[in-house]
């Protein structure tokens, strides 16, 4: 079992030293830091929260949608939030790809 541990820590660690990894997180700290960014995903939270509750109401939300793509257009034209948000992807790709490959090694050895 201690092999196994000391397996997942080596993931782990490869995970943390990983390139793309650093970039995200690099990427991650200046968009928190900027007002502007945070500001304006509030707003897009704050809208998809109300959204949901008039759709569970039956409220129309066409008004509530479109607000919402507009402020998500806002987010997409500034350039530090579209290279996080390209990073993030990228992220997720590389730990899904990870995920399948332990499932599938995992799978295979259970048959």
């Amino acid at each position: 079992m201690n092999d196994i541990k000391e397996k997942t820590n080596q993931l782990i660690d490869s995970i943390e030293s990983n390139s793309l990894y650093k970039r995200y997180l690099l990427l991650k700290e200046e968009m928190l830091n900027d007002k502007k960014i945070t500001s304006i995903i509030s707003e897009v939270k704050t809208l998809q929260k109300k959204l949901i509750k008039n759709q569970s109401l039956g409220i129309d939300i066409s008004s509530l949608d479109e607000e919402i793509k507009e402020k998500i257009n806002l987010l997409n034209d500034i350039a530090l939030y579209v290279e996080y948000d390209n990073t993030q992807k990228e992220l997720n790709l590389l730990l899904q790809n990870i995920k399948s490959t332990i499932e599938s090694c995992i799978n295979d050895i259970t048959k």
